[in-house]
């Protein structure tokens, strides 16, 4: 059975925008993560 779907741009540019906006949140979680075991790091100091 043949499905119609979208064209193939619009599924490029969908999952473009889903990868950047998930690396851009595990950036931000991973970098967060550092500084608060540098702050954690320094109170113990």
């Amino acid at each position: 059975m043949y499905w119609e779907s979208l064209p193939i741009w619009f599924w490029a540019i969908y999952y473009l925008f889903l990868l950047t906006t998930l690396g851009f949140a595990a950036f931000n979680v991973v970098t967060k993560q550092h500084k608060s075991l540098s702050i954690l790091g320094s109170d113990s100091l």
